[in-house]
């Protein structure tokens, strides 16, 4: 069987290859948390529009689902 043309590098299969030293577990936690409330922030702000859009008359209001079913 012929070798590969490419070759993968030790150092990448051994287990410690990858230092851990310079990633801040803090740094990590706070973006997390930035995302986060990022999303919330974003779904408030989308809420916030669509029923705005909705009482302005710009959006209309949703079917009776209740009524249709009946």
């Amino acid at each position: 069987m012929a070798e590969p043309e490419w070759k993968l590098d030790k150092s990448a299969d051994a287990a410690g290859s990858y230092r851990f030293a310079n990633t801040n577990p803090r740094m990590v936690f706070a973006l997390a948390l930035c995302v986060a409330l990022a999303t919330i922030i974003c779904v408030y702000l989308a809420f916030t529009l669509i029923s705005a859009g909705i009482e302005a008359g710009l959006i209309p209001e949703p079917l009776a689902v209740k009524g249709l079913v009946e």
